[in-house]
């Protein structure tokens, strides 16, 4: 009986991991993602980084890990002085991680956008060809990229 248990467990704890995109199918959505991102909202006050793409197509769900980067270039027109008030600011609210150097320093805050009603690993691919993703993909990552920055200005602007 323990080892049904346990095999039990062992099956349903995989399901959470599940990904029914191959790698390569995940690394391409991904890589198209990142890339578009300098054309789109990477134009706008923040770097983003696409980190993975992944579905359940069982709970027609996929989700895609992105990390927001606020980027501090020090020279006569920034100041360290600048990116600490920026971090004390956010840090009380979000868990972010740092990264800091002589001349840079980053705020890097991930989130997880949730794609739902997602009917068919065809729906996620661009059938033209011009991207491997589709207007689905683009326009439900677009709308949570906007929502995603609106909780970051909240968070600095509430202190």
């Amino acid at each position: 009986m323990k080892l049904l248990a346990l095999i039990l467990f062992i099956s349903t704890s995989f399901q959470v991991f599940a990904n029914d995109l191959t790698s390569t199918e995940s690394y391409d959505l991904s890589t198209d993602l990142d890339n578009i991102c300098g054309d789109t909202w990477c134009e706008g006050d923040f770097n983003w980084s696409v980190d993975n793409f992944s579905c359940d197509l069982k709970n027609e769900t996929c989700t895609v890990d992105l990390t927001l980067i606020e980027e501090f270039y020090y020279d006569e027109y920034t100041t360290r002085e600048e990116f600490l008030t920026q971090k004390k600011k956010v840090e009380t609210k979000l868990n972010i991680d740092i990264v800091e150097d002589y001349e840079y320093s980053s705020i890097h805050w991930q989130q997880t956008c949730t794609i739902t009603d997602v009917k068919s690993k065809e729906s996620l691919f661009d059938e033209t060809k011009y991207h491997v993703f589709s207007d689905m993909v683009y326009y439900n990552v677009l709308d949570c990229v906007t929502e995603i920055e609106e909780a970051y200005w909240s968070a600095a602007d509430s202190l």
